[in-house]
């Protein structure tokens, strides 16, 4: 697929560029790739799906971890920690509940709140009371009277929160001790940034212009992306 897709870019792109030097070749790329893109996505995306299309995602996916996860109880000193930790000023969630209320009241709530947290550990259920949230139509763009130009903030229940956080902790150390996620994956884990993307890609881009080659840099922007995650890859990496 690579050497196809090159071959695309090389003929209406870098065979204009003959008599460019380097640094105008460089500055053509830009103009011409635009043209390239714009003209001959079609070309490209008609590739893809010849060589991926018919190929079942599973065949790209690691194989099945075979490590079961075991989650811990929680601690009365976690919970607090947790809760201690949330700005005063967020907005409430469906129940009304804010920080500064919970800190108020956390003395004498709490040891039942480390009870629910764990029995729904040990049972594997949430409260259909935490799974409700006050959705907020914040605008973005464009029509304001077109739906699809508003972002859906959803405002949860603190409980609710406290409970994600709690399990976000034991998931995400169960990922890391059996090297589960991508080693690129540089959003959404703890001691990783796009510092660290960019960092990888300049790195990358320096060792290709030390061979004195030519570095073409093609950037897409998805629109509402995560719309576009196929929903059975989702169900598949849960239960893999």
């Amino acid at each position: 697929m690579d050497g196809k897709v090159s071959m695309v870019l090389n003929r209406d792109c870098f065979s204009k560029m003959k008599d460019f030097s380097r640094i105008g070749a460089l500055q053509a790329v830009t103009y011409s790739v635009k043209v390239v893109v714009s003209k001959k996505w079609h070309e490209i995306d008609t590739l893809l799906h010849k060589h991926l299309g018919g190929a079942e995602f599973k065949a790209y996916m690691p194989p099945t971890t075979k490590a079961s996860m075991f989650v811990t109880p929680v601690t009365k000193e976690k919970v607090l920690e947790i809760i201690w930790k949330f700005k005063n000023h967020k907005s409430p969630g469906p129940d009304s509940t804010g920080p500064r209320l919970l800190k108020e009241v956390i003395n004498e709530i709490i040891d039942p709140l480390v009870y629910l947290f764990n029995l729904s550990f040990s049972t594997g259920l949430v409260p259909e009371s935490l799974k409700l949230a006050k959705v907020i139509p914040v605008y973005k763009k464009s029509d304001r009277s077109y739906v699809g130009n508003y972002r859906p903030i959803p405002l949860l229940s603190i409980f609710d929160k406290i409970l994600e956080k709690a399990m976000c902790a034991r998931l995400c150390n169960y990922l890391t001790i059996n090297n589960i996620l991508y080693d690129y994956q540089f959003g959404f884990r703890k001691y990783y940034s796009t510092c660290l993307a960019l960092i990888d890609i300049i790195d990358n881009i320096y060792q290709h212009l030390d061979k004195q080659d030519l570095v073409l840099g093609l950037y897409l922007d998805l629109q509402k992306a995560f719309d576009t995650v196929d929903h059975r890859i989702k169900i598949r990496w849960s239960t893999n």
